[in-house]
């Protein structure tokens, strides 16, 4: 009996991925593929069914159920992911304190038990996406993102989105992190210095402890506690909000004491501890956005230069400002794992990580940070990150090199939906 002649091996896996392939099946041809870490594919094909990728490799003749994009002289990327943004949420406000007691009857107001100023941390953001708002992201080829309060001390768990409006809304993850950060919760009274702020994560975290090892003997459980309390049993990984030196060994310390798993966002001073965070294996989170470019003359006007800072002075800040310009590049050459946050500029977020570039961070590094490395430090590497079988369809394809200020976007795939950006 003469054996069948074998399909070839990719119509096989078409067959099988796409038995229910629909108008949302995409075979992307003659587009270059660049995967972080990998070798570059000039002449390629990306097939998308179901909202994930079943094929990528050399172009080829695809099967018939499959809308052919022609793509070339376009060059595909994994979709970027912004680590951190405060855009997406519609927030409600937050709560009002209850009435303190009074002096005469216990201790000052500032000093009661149930103030908490700054405690969110029963929030969850996954409640509060404002899907509307993520499609304007397609613009800066951002196809996922991770959501997050920007509140107080326990800012509650972030949510990672991919970035179109549906209802309902497109969680990627939820949970992903409880956020924290050493500010106050606003107002005069305790928690009003960094050191009461401490006092009063570390009291949360203690009475988070106890909750769980006293389990109903307080009456009904306190779900801020509750919240905490997955951070301190590993369940949820810790966000801090760290950005100078002295801030980010205070979340060490703070790590080392309740056995948080720590990620921190932050740049002017990350890189100055470069080396312990590669050695502690925490990666951060750096905001793309810089700082604004302070003054380097005096005023020509005589009268008004008598009120301008001496010339020193000036030349100082704007030194102290070029070194926060190059904080990212700093912490890159540290061998610290790193991931860009949109949070400052949204809307110019691929500019500001081509200037990064163009300070002298590594392209592939660069690169990385937007796909693979991001995907990695907020879990979802399984996910997104890069364009492999089985991943979701999020890319995003350049008629360039995406370094390059002359390359423009003309489209996005988000989670194998297709959306066409023109001259972006």
């Amino acid at each position: 009996m003469r054996s069948q002649p074998k399909k070839p091996i990719f119509l096989a896996a078409i067959f099988a991925v796409c038995a229910l392939a629909s108008a949302q099946d995409y075979a992307l041809q003659h587009v270059r593929i660049v995967n972080p870490g990998k070798p570059v594919i000039e002449d390629g094909m990306i097939a998308i069914s179901g909202g994930k990728i079943v094929y990528v490799g050399e172009s080829k003749e695809p099967d018939t159920n499959f809308g052919v994009v022609d793509c070339k002289g376009l060059t595909a990327y994994p979709g970027f992911i912004d680590a951190y943004t405060r855009a997406g949420l519609n927030l409600p406000a937050a709560p009002t304190p209850a009435d303190p007691p009074s002096a005469f009857d216990g201790p000052l107001a500032s000093m009661w038990h149930e103030n908490r100023r700054g405690i969110y941390a029963d929030l969850d953001a996954s409640a509060y996406i404002d899907a509307k708002t993520l499609n304007s992201r397609h613009s800066q080829g951002v196809t996922c993102a991770q959501l997050a309060s920007g509140r107080g001390a326990f800012g509650g768990l972030t949510v990672i989105v991919n970035t179109f409006e549906s209802d309902p809304a497109p969680i990627l993850m939820r949970s992903a992190f409880q956020e924290l950060g050493f500010a106050g919760g606003g107002g005069g009274g305790y928690p009003g210095s960094p050191m009461a702020r401490i006092a009063l994560m570390r009291q949360m975290l203690f009475d988070s402890e106890y909750q769980i090892a006293h389990p109903g003997q307080d009456g009904e459980k306190d779900m801020n506690l509750s919240a905490i309390g997955d951070i301190t049993t590993g369940l949820v990984r810790t966000l801090f909000r760290a950005d100078t030196e002295r801030e980010i060994q205070r979340a060490f310390n703070l790590a080392d004491e309740f056995g948080l798993k720590l990620t921190i966002f932050g740049t002017d001073s990350a890189w100055e501890h470069a080396a312990e965070l590669k050695r502690r294996e925490v990666p951060v989170i750096v905001q793309a956005a810089f700082p604004r470019e302070p003054r380097l003359d005096q005023s020509e006007d005589p009268v008004r230069r008598l009120n301008d800072p001496p010339l020193e002075y000036l030349k100082e800040q704007h030194d102290i400002w070029m070194d926060q310009c190059l904080a990212v590049v700093k912490l890159q050459k540290g061998g610290a794992q790193f991931a860009f946050s949109s949070d400052g500029d949204t809307d110019i977020f691929l500019a500001n990580v081509r200037r990064h570039i163009q300070l002298g961070l590594p392209k592939d590094a660069a690169l990385a940070a937007l796909t693979s490395d991001a995907a990695m430090i907020l879990g979802v590497a399984d996910k997104v990150g890069t364009i492999e079988n089985g991943k979701v369809a999020s890319l995003v394809l350049f008629d360039g090199d995406f370094a390059a200020e002359t390359s423009k976007i003309k489209m996005v795939f988000v989670a194998g939906k297709k959306f066409d950006l023109g001259g972006n």
